[in-house]
Protein backbone atom coordinates (compact mmCIF):
# COMPACT_ATOMS: atom_id res chain seq x y z
CA UNK A 1 0.00 0.00 0.00
CA UNK A 2 3.04 2.65 0.19
CA UNK A 3 3.77 3.86 3.60
CA UNK A 4 7.74 2.25 3.72
CA UNK A 5 8.07 3.44 -0.02
CA UNK A 6 6.69 7.03 0.51
CA UNK A 7 9.43 7.19 3.75
CA UNK A 8 11.73 5.95 1.68
CA UNK A 9 11.34 8.60 -1.43
CA UNK A 10 11.27 11.26 0.59
CA UNK A 11 14.43 10.28 3.01
CA UNK A 12 16.60 9.11 -0.01
CA UNK A 13 15.83 12.64 -2.21
CA UNK A 14 15.09 15.52 0.53
CA UNK A 15 15.59 18.22 -2.31
CA UNK A 16 12.93 16.15 -4.30
CA UNK A 17 10.07 15.50 -1.21
CA UNK A 18 8.84 18.64 1.07
CA UNK A 19 6.35 16.60 2.92
CA UNK A 20 5.60 12.58 3.47
CA UNK A 21 2.39 10.69 4.80
CA UNK A 22 2.52 7.57 6.00
CA UNK A 23 0.01 5.68 7.41
CA UNK A 24 0.82 2.56 9.09
CA UNK A 25 3.97 1.93 7.37
CA UNK A 26 5.14 -1.99 6.99
CA UNK A 27 9.52 -2.19 7.01
CA UNK A 28 10.31 0.51 9.47
CA UNK A 29 12.98 -1.98 10.97
CA UNK A 30 14.00 -3.54 7.56
CA UNK A 31 17.02 -5.63 8.70
CA UNK A 32 15.27 -7.01 11.44
CA UNK A 33 12.11 -8.31 9.11
CA UNK A 34 14.55 -9.77 6.18
CA UNK A 35 16.57 -11.61 8.73
CA UNK A 36 13.73 -13.56 10.31
CA UNK A 37 12.61 -14.28 6.95
CA UNK A 38 15.81 -15.47 5.77
CA UNK A 39 16.41 -17.37 9.24
CA UNK A 40 13.02 -18.95 9.16
CA UNK A 41 12.84 -19.96 5.85
CA UNK A 42 9.91 -18.32 4.74
CA UNK A 43 9.17 -15.49 2.98
CA UNK A 44 5.51 -14.00 4.04
CA UNK A 45 6.25 -11.71 0.74
CA UNK A 46 7.33 -12.91 -2.42
CA UNK A 47 7.63 -9.32 -3.43
CA UNK A 48 10.74 -9.05 -1.40
CA UNK A 49 12.63 -11.59 -3.40
CA UNK A 50 11.84 -9.14 -6.33
CA UNK A 51 13.11 -6.02 -4.35
CA UNK A 52 15.93 -7.66 -2.22
CA UNK A 53 17.15 -11.00 -4.30
CA UNK A 54 16.45 -14.37 -3.36
CA UNK A 55 19.29 -14.14 -0.13
CA UNK A 56 16.66 -11.06 1.07
CA UNK A 57 20.01 -8.85 1.03
CA UNK A 58 20.22 -6.01 3.53
CA UNK A 59 21.40 -2.52 2.64
CA UNK A 60 21.86 0.81 4.53
CA UNK A 61 20.17 2.33 1.66
CA UNK A 62 16.79 0.17 2.47
CA UNK A 63 16.84 1.05 6.38
CA UNK A 64 14.66 4.30 7.22
CA UNK A 65 16.81 5.05 10.03
CA UNK A 66 20.12 4.59 8.62
CA UNK A 67 18.17 7.24 6.00
CA UNK A 68 17.22 9.76 8.43
CA UNK A 69 21.11 9.85 9.98
CA UNK A 70 22.19 11.21 6.62
CA UNK A 71 20.02 13.94 6.61
CA UNK A 72 21.62 15.18 9.85
CA UNK A 73 24.11 18.24 7.99
CA UNK A 74 21.54 18.40 5.26
CA UNK A 75 19.36 21.78 5.35
CA UNK A 76 16.87 19.77 3.36
CA UNK A 77 14.52 17.70 5.41
CA UNK A 78 10.80 16.76 4.49
CA UNK A 79 8.41 16.63 7.12
CA UNK A 80 7.31 13.32 8.06
CA UNK A 81 4.03 12.75 8.92
CA UNK A 82 3.02 8.58 10.48
CA UNK A 83 -0.20 7.46 11.76
CA UNK A 84 -1.43 3.98 13.48
CA UNK A 85 -4.09 2.70 14.66
CA UNK A 86 -4.03 1.09 18.24
CA UNK A 87 -5.32 -2.47 16.49
CA UNK A 88 -2.76 -2.44 13.54
CA UNK A 89 -0.87 -5.70 13.43
CA UNK A 90 2.06 -2.90 13.19
CA UNK A 91 1.56 -0.68 16.16
CA UNK A 92 4.13 -1.72 18.61
CA UNK A 93 6.71 -1.37 15.39
CA UNK A 94 4.82 1.99 14.49
CA UNK A 95 5.04 3.22 18.42
CA UNK A 96 8.98 2.23 18.45
CA UNK A 97 9.48 4.06 15.13
CA UNK A 98 7.98 7.22 16.48
CA UNK A 99 10.25 7.27 19.46
CA UNK A 100 13.44 6.81 17.73
CA UNK A 101 12.53 9.84 15.20
CA UNK A 102 12.17 12.04 18.56
CA UNK A 103 16.46 11.85 18.53
CA UNK A 104 16.59 13.27 15.20
CA UNK A 105 16.15 16.86 14.01
CA UNK A 106 13.34 16.43 11.86
CA UNK A 107 10.29 17.59 11.42
CA UNK A 108 8.07 14.41 12.41
CA UNK A 109 5.02 13.68 13.65
CA UNK A 110 3.42 10.66 14.96
CA UNK A 111 -0.50 10.03 15.50
CA UNK A 112 -2.55 7.12 16.58
CA UNK A 113 -6.18 6.36 17.38
CA UNK A 114 -8.74 3.44 17.29
CA UNK A 115 -7.87 1.37 14.31
CA UNK A 116 -6.72 -1.80 11.78
CA UNK A 117 -4.62 -1.81 9.32
CA UNK A 118 -7.13 -1.40 6.41
CA UNK A 119 -8.61 1.37 3.75
CA UNK A 120 -10.95 2.78 6.81
CA UNK A 121 -8.36 3.84 8.96
CA UNK A 122 -6.49 4.87 6.36
CA UNK A 123 -9.17 7.18 4.65
CA UNK A 124 -10.65 8.21 8.00
CA UNK A 125 -7.97 11.27 9.33
CA UNK A 126 -8.34 12.21 5.26
CA UNK A 127 -12.27 12.26 5.67
CA UNK A 128 -12.07 14.42 8.82
CA UNK A 129 -10.23 17.14 6.96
Amino acid sequence: MGGYGALKCALSKPEQYGFCGAFSPAFLFLKDYLNYQRDAGIVKYEDLKAIFGEDLTWKSEFELIELVKNLYNKSDKPIIYTACGYNDFLYDENLEFSKIMKNFNIDFTYEEWPGNHDWYFFMSRCIEH
